[in-house]
């Protein structure tokens, strides 16, 4: 779901182009209006201080990419390897472009 769909054609193959800081990471699915989701499991992660690299698989085998804040130093819902997450985005933050 997109608030601007463009010029494209309904079945018409595209791309999903995101902003990194809008998008989220969490062990609980969102249940607002207007937001696109996917669900995956944590296949990599790195820790780099200030912020954390996921690569997230998705149930068709594909990678997703998510960086997150790290706000504090431990988090009681802190997201590990292994970890069954959802990737969640707002209508407003997606791009579609020509694949």
């Amino acid at each position: 779901m997109v608030d601007d769909a463009g010029h494209f054609s309904v079945g018409q193959r595209v791309w999903v182009a995101l902003r990194p800081e809008k998008v989220r990471l969490g062990k609980q699915p969102v249940s607002a209006a207007r937001v696109n989701q996917l669900r995956g499991t944590v296949w990599e992660l790195g820790y780099l201080g200030n912020h954390s690299i996921y690569q997230i698989k998705t149930a068709t085998g594909k990678l997703v990419t998510v960086f997150a804040q790290n706000e504090r130093r431990t988090s009681e819902a802190a997201i590990d390897w292994s970890d069954e997450v959802f990737v969640s985005w707002g209508a407003d933050a997606a791009v579609l472009l020509q694949s």
